[in-house]
């Protein structure tokens, strides 16, 4: 336990605030919120849709079935969000980032389309289509309002929040501190305790918390006596590196019947947690779990739709700024000597080499300096970016701000080398020095823009292979969408 429930041993618990004894019943609120955006949507667009006058349509006499209608589609809609997990109180409950948004999207989907068959298999719930489109919008929109103000409560009442979930990490290894600082980072209303944490010193940020994975039941047991904590989460590899095969099976065994007997959530942590991450991933055979251990999952049919869609939007934005771009070739080749595009060398999918196209932004000639300019050898990690680089022509400068010298690059979206959506490609000079960890952004088609750029654009690679992990993971046409519409105001903002 942390100093502060170490020091509370054996005194009676303090009475809990009332805010975080509100929080712990988040899902409930939640749900109830649903249920009222949607029952209000429905009914909103019923009353735009027959009884305002706008669409010179007689108004209806007998609502008595879009009433049920209303009732039915909340109630598809709340229980398919449900069975999706989204009123969970655990850690894929209502804070994952991707994960609601595409719940609300395909429990949308399935809620009208159970609605719309059985008002085709009984008339007397034969109900507008209109309806149906103007609720679907209507209720998507308060309800991602809805999570986006638990995040915002989430975020900026983290210390009044504190001690909603609190959590105990079995777990001091390399796993264990990135699972503290992942959960400090994406969910801050959670406390993650330890059993002999040191105190932060005065302004210092509290070291991750943790026990060793092979600490005795009676300690834990105890520790949970004096200040509860209602999860655990047990490091896996460095219980059995602790206490060897067998021994931590036993430990499991044990954890499993106090755990079962206090009502605590227990959650093993395993050593590959950073590679399976979704639900589908989470298999049984015979009564036996398994992980399906993979970086890049997507959807049998998203590569063909969403190649269809990438040499669609290419053609298109080529053929509509086509006098732009002949304007931006021609103001290269006026204000600098040299060729009007830049092609240069980077490494795509699965470590493939291919010819990029830029709008060249540098004096010709420019790229036998970088050599010169930087030592690979010296860099701490495999990424490079130059603050001050002389190289860059004055159109260039303004080429880069607006990312204009990147319209090239929808020829290699045509070519197939490139996608809209996706990690960046990188020199090859640089990849060659990519750990194993840091070759995983290779497993995706590289993209002219990507989660990185629109999240943490300009990050060292250190910090951008989180955001490539994590598009690979959730890849999808709803989450190349998110990432357009984001990539606009970037672009606009010119950072």
């Amino acid at each position: 336990m942390d100093s502060t429930a170490v020091s509370t041993a054996g005194s009676p618990a303090a009475p809990e605030a009332p805010l975080r004894a509100l929080w712990r019943h988040k899902g409930t609120l939640l749900l109830a919120a649903d249920v009222l955006t949607v029952s209000s949507a429905f009914m909103f667009s019923f009353y735009l849709r027959f009884q305002t006058g706008w669409l010179s349509l007689p108004p209806v006499e007998h609502t008595e079935q879009y009433l049920k209608g209303a009732v039915l589609l909340t109630a598809i809609w709340v229980l398919l969000l449900w069975r999706r997990d989204g009123y969970a109180s655990g850690f894929r409950g209502v804070g994952a980032r991707l994960a609601w948004v595409r719940a609300l999207v395909e429990s949308a989907g399935g809620a009208i389309g159970a609605l719309m068959v059985i008002s085709f298999l009984y008339r007397d719930l034969l109900l507008s289509r209109q309806v149906y489109l103007t609720t679907t919008g209507f209720a998507l929109g308060g309800m991602v309002l809805t999570r986006l103000l638990v995040r915002a409560v989430e975020r900026d009442l983290a210390p009044a929040l504190a001690g909603t979930r609190r959590i105990l990490l079995l777990g001091e290894g390399r796993q264990a501190h990135e699972f503290a600082e992942h959960l400090r980072g994406e969910l801050p209303c959670y406390e993650l305790v330890g059993l002999a944490a040191p105190p932060a010193g005065a302004g210092e940020c509290p070291p991750p918390a943790g026990t060793p994975a092979a600490t005795p039941i009676q300690r834990i047991r105890a520790a949970h006596a004096a200040a509860p904590f209602d999860k655990i989460v047990l490091s896996l590899g460095e219980l059995e590196r602790a206490l060897g095969p067998e021994a931590a099976l036993v430990r499991i065994l044990e954890l499993v019947n106090e755990c079962e007997a206090k009502g605590i959530t227990l959650y093993a942590l395993p050593d590959s947690f950073n590679v399976a991450v979704k639900a589908s991933e989470v298999a049984s055979l015979s009564g036996i779990p398994l992980l399906r251990l993979q970086d890049a999952a997507r959807h049998p049919g998203y590569a063909v739709l969403k190649r269809v869609l990438d040499v669609t939007i290419a053609l298109g934005v080529l053929l509509v700024g086509m006098p732009l771009w002949a304007a931006l070739a021609l103001a290269v080749k006026l204000t600098s000597p040299g060729p009007v595009f830049h092609t240069q060398r980077r490494i795509g999918l699965h470590g493939r080499p291919f010819r990029m196209f830029k709008f060249r932004s540098m004096r010709a000639g420019a790229e036998a300096e970088f050599d010169r300019l930087v030592d690979l050898g010296t860099l701490a990690v495999p990424g490079v970016k130059l603050a001050a680089d002389r190289r860059v022509t004055a159109v260039g400068k303004w080429l880069r701000k607006t990312s204009l010298d990147e319209v090239p690059q929808l020829l290699n979206v045509l070519r197939g080398e490139m996608a809209l959506v996706g990690p960046r490609p990188e020199l090859p000079c640089l990849v060659e020095r990519y750990s194993v960890f840091e070759r995983r952004r290779l497993k995706g088609l590289p993209g002219i823009t990507g989660f990185q750029q629109v999240m943490a654009r300009n990050q060292p690679l250190a910090g951008a292979l989180r955001y490539d992990l994590a598009y690979l993971k959730e890849q999808g046409l709803l989450f190349d969408a998110y990432i357009l519409a984001r990539t606009i105001p970037v672009l606009l903002r010119g950072r």
